[in-house]
This record gives C-alpha cells, sequence and structure tokens, in this order.
C-alpha cells in the first residue's frame, strides 16, 4: 500500500494544469499547481488544491486527503486560494505546514506559514522568509523541524536562495 500511495502522490502532484480528462477517482477536480505532502502517521497523502481559474464553473477550493482508497474533503476552514505553495508533514507536532504560494484570486505571493491538523487549517503568525512562491520544503526527523530553500518572485536572488529552518515556532535563516 504505501508504494501505491506514493506512486499516487506522484501522479496527484501532476494533476491538472489545464488537463480536460476526467479523474479516475471521485475526487479533486484537476488542479494546477497543488500542495501536497504525505502524513505517515496517518498513511495519507494530503492535497491542498485551489480551483482551477480557467475552469468554467469553479471547484470548491480546499484540502483532500487520499488513503489509498479514496479522496475525501479533508477540512472545513482553509487559507485564501494559492497555488505554488510549498507544503511538507511535520512529524514532531502531527501537521502539515504550508508556507507562500501566489494567492489565485490577488496575484500576489505570500509569506504566510499555515498548520493543517486534520481538522481544520490555522494561520501560524511567525515572522520569517519574504514572500515566495515554490519554495522546496523537507521535514528533518533528526532535528524535528522543516528546510525550506528557493522560491520565486517577491524576493531578491540572496533572499530565495537562503536557507530556512523552522522549528514549529520560529524560522530562522541559516546562514
Amino acid at each position: 500500500m504505501a508504494r501505491r500511495l506514493a506512486l499516487f502522490a506522484s501522479l496527484a502532484l501532476a494533476v491538472g494544469c489545464g488537463s480536460d480528462r476526467e479523474p479516475s477517482l471521485p475526487g479533486p477536480d484537476p488542479r494546477g499547481f497543488p500542495a501536497g505532502a504525505f502524513d505517515r502517521a496517518n498513511q495519507r497523502l494530503l492535497l491542498y488544491a485551489p480551483s482551477d481559474e480557467n475552469r468554467a464553473e469553479p471547484a470548491p477550493d480546499g484540502t483532500w486527503a487520499f488513503d489509498g482508497e479514496a479522496w475525501r474533503r479533508a477540512d472545513a476552514f482553509g487559507p485564501p486560494a494559492r497555488e505554488a505553495a510549498g507544503m511538507v508533514f511535520d512529524e514532531a507536532r502531527g501537521a502539515a505546514l504550508m508556507f507562500g504560494g501566489e494567492r489565485v484570486r490577488a496575484s500576489e505571493t505570500t509569506d504566510e506559514t499555515w498548520a493543517f491538523r486534520g481538522t481544520g487549517w490555522r494561520r501560524l503568525e511567525v515572522d520569517g522568509p519574504v514572500a515566495r512562491h515554490s519554495p522546496a520544503m523537507a521535514y528533518d526527523s533528526a532535528r524535528g523541524g522543516t528546510w525550506m530553500y528557493g522560491g520565486f518572485e517577491s524576493c531578491l536572488v540572496e533572499e530565495c536562495q537562503a536557507l530556512w529552518f523552522f522549528d514549529g515556532e520560529a524560522w530562522r535563516r541559516v546562514d
């Protein structure tokens, strides 16, 4: 089952980008630039997939969970729709973390950090990296925190190419 979930995670993150084909399982409609993370504790893929602005009729924004068998909506309240956010599952805190992205309806990048613990999203009021979309993020179990690197848009090259670490309470730049 873990191999099937890993394969599906790769496919789910590639879903969309203007695709007209129907999904093979009931779940999110095709979406472009989603964010995803694997929740190892609950053995499920979490997918944050805002509506595709190119659709004739909007699909609901939201977070979806895939357990290897079926999709289900996983949130009652979420962040404003965004594309190309960084996302990772923080095992120490039992939460998916999402940083940045480009707000779909406002066409601006954001520096917000959000946490999803299975029942809803909560914005974390923390200072940290400048606004960006498409950062790379990875969880470090040995250090109990999240690494982030890169991204594009609102930052100067030296700011976007800096390495950041989030310990669950604060972001800090690692030079």
